[in-house]
């Protein structure tokens, strides 16, 4: 089976398995000497896994070996956890406000990502930390609910103004220098390329948990995790805390596989799901085998599965001091040709971002 995990490394990928918080694994003492390695190398990775950190801790104290880890490792854990939980604090307090404002105006949120999983899938004292809070509003609420978000926070000033800004997604920054970037969103992706069911999402929406209303709704399990490839696919990395994130979801929820696939074939994103899922069965270990087969079942041609792996694997899907090079660029062309699988939807977007700058010179 091809390698979707990019160029890292194996001890980067164990520190994901360890992270996850289902695991009824029984652990010999070797396999927790190896962990007792691979958290002692925290130091190489703290930056590329600092959203997961405090999973990290929280594993090491319930296996047991927290007092095995090396002093630095152990204070790197304690400090990153205590910022982690206040951070995570803070957001919590920041987007009840958001909430707070918007169901006055009886406008209903999907909490995606970070924001949808604290307090639900993680827990306070060992959050999955985030750096920013991502809201969805239907179609019809956006103009509202920019003007209402704008009493409380501020438009994120644009300092190089892209093609495709405020498509379908915008963003506010709070009034002081305290708080997090506020995502709102109209739709999960750009409308273009792939084909999401909007009425469909918020059908099958659920209530969080945490939000005594129902105005407040996280993804069912299967759209979670088909957004979560498409974000993967976004970012051109399979291979991060977003693997911990879906492991969670499936564990944590009665989930249907075959219903999450025939959601992908409609959207258009079964290239990216299949990556992801792959990946979570090989560096995770979270499917059955019924789950694999079923898994394998939907996997691309060979053609594809090998140049997603190069795509993947290319140092050029990486933005180079925060700007696209001409490199980068065609090689983001050749990815949504490849992932999506269609030759319609990406000249159609091309199309549209040859429009859009046309008419943004005029």
């Amino acid at each position: 089976m091809p390698n979707y995990a990019a160029s890292k490394d194996a001890t980067y990928l164990e520190l994901l398995k360890i992270a996850k918080l289902s695991d009824n694994s029984k652990y010999s003492s070797q396999q927790l000497n190896n962990i007792v390695n691979a958290l002692n190398s925290l130091n190489e990775y703290q930056f590329a896994h600092k959203r997961i950190i405090p999973l990290l801790r929280f594993k090491a104290k319930k296996l047991n070996v927290f007092g095995l880890l090396e002093l630095d490792i152990q204070q790197l854990l304690n400090k990153e956890t205590q910022k982690g939980v206040i951070t995570e604090l803070g957001q919590r307090s920041q987007l009840a406000s958001i909430v707070k404002a918007l169901s006055a105006e009886n406008i209903p949120v999907i909490l995606l990502k970070g924001s949808a999983f604290a307090d639900s899938i993680y827990k306070a004292n060992a959050p999955r930390t985030s750096n920013d809070i991502d809201i969805l509003v239907k179609g019809d609420d956006w103009e509202q609910a920019k003007k209402i978000i704008s009493l409380i926070m501020k438009p994120l000033p644009i300092k190089k103004k892209q093609v495709f800004d405020n498509l379908y997604e915008t963003s506010f920054i709070p009034k002081s220098k305290m708080g997090a970037t506020v995502d709102l969103h109209k739709s999960l992706v750009h409308p273009y390329l792939f084909n999401i069911n909007e009425k469909q999402l918020w059908q099958e929406s659920v209530r969080h948990n945490e939000y005594a209303s129902d105005l407040v709704r996280v993804l069912s399990p299967e759209h979670a995790i088909n957004h979560q490839a498409l974000h993967a696919f976004k970012d051109m990395d399979f291979s991060k805390y977003n693997l911990v994130d879906v492991h969670e979801i499936i564990k944590q929820n009665p989930i249907n596989l075959a219903k999450a696939f025939a959601i992908a074939k409609q959207w258009g994103s079964s290239i990216p799901l299949f990556v992801l899922l792959s990946n979570c069965s090989q560096i995770m270990g979270t499917f059955s085998l019924e789950e694999i087969k079923l898994i394998q079942e939907s996997k691309p041609n060979l053609v594809t599965q090998v140049l997603c792996e190069k795509l993947l694997k290319s140092k050029m899907n990486k933005l180079s001091h925060n700007s696209k090079t001409f490199k980068y660029r065609i090689l983001q062309l050749m990815s949504q040709f490849v992932f999506t699988g269609s030759l319609i939807r990406p000249i159609s977007l091309q199309w549209m971002f040859i429009k859009t700058m046309m008419k943004n010179k005029k």
